[in-house]
């Protein structure tokens, strides 16, 4: 726990140091679609700023972040960043969790992150901060849980202490997972009670490789290794080609077959065309 310059205190729950966890922020088809099922614009940013979906060891740090307005609502602002692809959406992420909160007042895993009524928590958040000294308005971990059941994302929460999970299951045990059928919101706890939405985090596949292998294995057999893996991934897409190509083979004998020598070019133009519709790794 935190004791931010406000006097206000941020919890982390559900830190995970175990296994990977997935770097899979929404993307931008997703965040045109949030966009559409509330009925707001999409604000078109220039270039999708989120870096492309990876694992990531638990250790694993922020290296890009999205600067956020701290006026008091950052932490709605950043996840209106993650959702909607721009922060200005803030207002409704947070009328959005309040509405949700008190629809569920009677859940047990409020009990988990909230020692206040939680009537009060609600009536504090409905309205935006005016500014950062409003530390009651501010997003916390109740409000972080509340937009991935009502959004339907996970959420990862850095910090100092590592990477916090919040899922649309998260129940009173706290035993959460990430689920990798859904995307997640990835922010980070920058403290000074300020929150930033990530755009790429580091993999540290090396660091990991080398504390699990200690002296058995040096950093030019990583690098070997990485190489081989790659090869081996370019190889398989080469044999999806071939495989492809081959079962398409047929089909032409069988469509020159039917129409003689006098329909060759009518049969190699349907050929192209069943390729193209059939064979999408066909690069014809």
């Amino acid at each position: 726990m935190w004791q931010g310059i406000f006097g206000i205190s941020i919890e982390i729950v559900s830190v995970k140091t175990g296994p990977e966890l997935r770097f899979n922020s929404p993307t931008n088809q997703q965040q045109i679609e949030q966009c559409d099922k509330y009925g707001f614009d999409y604000p078109a940013p220039t270039k999708y700023a989120f870096s492309k979906h990876k694992n990531f060891a638990t250790s694993g740090r922020p290296i890009k972040v999205q600067s956020i307005l701290g006026d008091g609502n950052c932490g709605f602002r950043s996840l209106s960043y993650c959702l909607f692809g721009s922060e200005s959406l803030h207002k409704f992420v947070r009328i959005r969790i309040a509405e949700y909160l008190a629809e569920h007042q009677d859940d047990e895993w409020l009990n988990l992150f909230l020692d206040e009524p939680i009537e009060e928590h609600i009536k504090k958040i409905r309205t935006p901060a005016k500014n950062a000294s409003e530390t009651q308005k501010y997003c916390s971990n109740v409000d972080f849980a509340a937009a991935s059941k009502t959004f339907g994302f996970n959420g990862l929460l850095f910090s100092d202490l590592g990477c916090s999970i919040y899922s649309p299951a998260l129940n009173e045990s706290l035993a959460v997972a990430q689920d990798l059928s859904l995307s997640s919101l990835p922010i980070v706890f920058t403290g000074g009670n300020h929150f930033e939405a990530v755009l790429n985090v580091s993999s540290n596949r090396l660091l990991r490789y080398l504390k699990q292998n200690g002296s058995k294995l040096s950093v030019q057999q990583f690098l070997l290794d990485e190489s081989k893996t790659k090869v081996a991934e370019i190889q398989a897409k080469i044999d999806e080609v071939k495989s492809c190509l081959k079962d398409n083979c047929l089909l032409v004998y069988f469509i020159i077959s039917l129409v003689g020598n006098a329909g060759l070019i009518i049969a190699i133009i349907a050929v192209i065309c069943c390729l193209k519709a059939m064979c999408p790794c066909c690069p014809c």
